[in-house]
């Protein structure tokens, strides 16, 4: 092999060398980019599944002070008036019976 051939083969090589260097360095950056988009992503997600969770529980809460209202309303109509309250229950089993036979 000639000096020249040698010499251009060595310059060759650099920049062969060179170019990976630059891929690699590329890939790299490329890979540093996603990793931060991943934590970002990821960062969102815990936001939004940590505000969806409290609109769950005061979603909850407020079913709750509800069914606890109409529970003790109902409580002081059927202490007002017992024996409108046991008519109406006997009005309602009734229609409910009648409904159940038919089927």
């Amino acid at each position: 092999m000639s000096h020249a051939t040698k010499h251009r083969s060595d310059h060759e090589t650099d920049g062969a060398a060179a170019a990976l260097a630059g891929v690699t360095a590329s890939i790299g950056a490329a890979v540093q980019s996603a990793r931060e988009d991943l934590g970002d992503v990821a960062g969102k997600v815990g936001e939004v599944a940590t505000q969806a969770a409290a609109r769950v529980r005061e979603t909850v809460d407020d079913g709750l002070a509800r069914t606890t209202a109409a529970k003790k309303s109902l409580e002081q109509t059927i202490a007002a008036r017992p024996l409108t309250s046991i008519a109406v229950a006997a009005g309602v089993g009734l229609v409910v019976g009648l409904i159940w036979r038919r089927r």
